[in-house]
């Protein structure tokens, strides 16, 4: 299975690769111990991901990352992380799979909890 496999594809827009400022998050060395976030030197990559190409896999791994931001958000009291990780997904990813999936699914369900 490719790594593509299961992915809802849509059209790439435009990328922007790293972020230096995140609205209300004044501690970005915190941000920066997010599993799924890397540190380029010159500003942060909010989603840094490899699909394995196994759905379930990438789904299960999607999920630990939701549990990661929700647990982030609710101990800065502060979900505006939230918004600059979902535009970082929609403009860098070519695609949506099991990894994204996942990730939204935990953090919806931490809405109705």
């Amino acid at each position: 299975m490719t790594p593509d496999a299961g992915r809802v594809k849509f059209e790439k827009s435009e990328i922007r690769n790293r972020v230096t400022f995140i609205p209300g998050v004044g501690d970005l060395d915190a941000v920066k111990r997010l599993p799924f976030v890397k540190d380029e030197g010159a500003g942060l990559n909010l989603w840094n991901v490899l699909p394995s190409g196994d759905w379930a896999a990438d789904n299960k791994t999607g999920r630990a990352h939701g549990e990661a931001c929700v647990a982030f958000m609710r101990g800065e009291k502060n979900p505006a992380i939230l918004f600059t990780i979902v535009d970082t997904i929609v403009r860098r990813a070519e695609a949506i799979g099991g990894i994204e999936c996942g990730f939204f699914q935990t953090i919806a369900e931490a809405t109705i909890r």
